[in-house]
Order: structure tokens, then sequence, then C-alpha cells
């Protein structure tokens, strides 16, 4: 009788070609959902940054809710705060809202638990960039639809959304990512100039 290989069988998928399998770039966390603001005597006020926070050009630049903890609660969940680049995204509710924490969004705050954080650690801007805009695009919003469980609640999986497959990041795919995204901050800011420019045409008509 032929002897069983004791090699075991590799279940996550293969990546397409040029795709790799985000888990094998990035590390994934979210906030357990069983913390809660505590009810104590000492407690220190911690931002919290939600899908509300999350703008169409692709930053999440405001944290809407506080979270009051212990000292003790702090220092045993401190590694669930944000850092800048990291890329978050919904997983429950309205799912696949996708943005980056940017540099400008100081002090300690954590992801809601609804969630998901994806952090890169070599060439954390770039990647950060390259991805949002995958996920971002129909491909990805396709992808990551089909990701989607629960009848009743939907809800995005960390460990499905770990095996998703992304563009590799090769170096003209974050070449092509940083030119696309300047080029989408560019026509935002002519939105804003824009209505900033009606607003003052209405305000200042009858003066």
């Amino acid at each position: 009788m032929a002897k069983k290989s004791g090699t075991k069988k590799n279940t996550a998928p293969d990546a397409p070609k040029g795709f790799v399998i985000l888990k094998d770039v990035a590390s994934m966390f979210r906030l357990p959902p069983t913390l809660k603001s505590e009810n104590a005597q000492k407690t220190t006020n911690v931002k919290v940054v939600t899908t509300y926070d999350i703008q169409k050009k692709g930053f999440a630049e405001t944290t809407a809710k506080t979270m009051s903890l212990t000292k003790e609660t702090l220092a045993k969940t401190k590694k669930f705060f944000v850092a800048p680049y990291d890329v978050i995204i919904s997983a429950a509710g309205t799912i696949g809202k996708t943005a980056i924490i940017p540099e400008t969004l100081k002090g300690n705050i954590f992801p809601i638990t609804t969630l998901l954080v994806i952090r890169f650690h070599e060439d954390k801007e770039e990647s950060a960039i390259a991805l949002l805009l995958y996920l971002k695009s129909a491909s990805g919003q396709k992808a990551i639809k089909k990701m989607i469980t629960g009848k009743s609640i939907k809800i995005l999986n960390i460990g499905t959304m770990a095996k998703m497959a992304v563009p590799g990041l090769t170096a003209d795919v974050k070449k092509k990512a940083l030119s696309t995204f300047k080029k989408i901050q560019a026509l935002h800011q002519k939105i804003e100039d824009t209505k900033t420019a009606i607003a003052g045409l209405e305000t200042g008509y009858w003066t």
C-alpha cells in the first residue's frame, strides 16, 4: 500500500497572472467587536474613524466618534491603532467604501469595528494608492461583491478579504497608480474650487 503524503494541501486560491494574494503582500486586522467604551472613573478618549469619514476623493481625514477606555485596556489594544497609509474598507452595512489614512490624521485612532484595515510594510504610500484605486475600480468592486456573505446582514469577512487577488505591486503598476491618483486629486480640487466660485456668485449677487 502506498504511503499517504504528509504534505498539506494548499487551500489558498491561486492568483491569476499578474496578480498576487492580498495576505502575501500586506497584513490585515480589525478592531475586536467586543471593544466598547468603558464606564470607569478614569478613562481616556480615543478617536475612532468610521465609514462616515471616508471621502470620495479617497481619504479619511476626520474622525466622527470617540471611545472612552481605561489605561489598562489601551495598553492591550494599542496594536489596533491605524497608521498613515493604512487602507480601510467598510465590511458591513455599505460594503466596499475604501480610503487611505492620511499623514494629516494625527493622534491615536481606532478603526470602527466594521472597518477592515490593510497595512503595507514596504513602499506604503505607493502600495496603498495602487490598492485603493483597484478596490474602487469596477473590477475591484465586482470582486468584493463576490466575497460578501450573509442574507439579512451583509458582511465582508477579513479571512475572505485576505485571500483576494489584487494586481501585483510592480514598479509599473505603482507608477500608473500614482499618475492616476494625482489626476483624480486635481479633478476633486477643481470640483471644490467650482463649488466655492458658485457660492461666491450666489452670495454676492445682490450687494
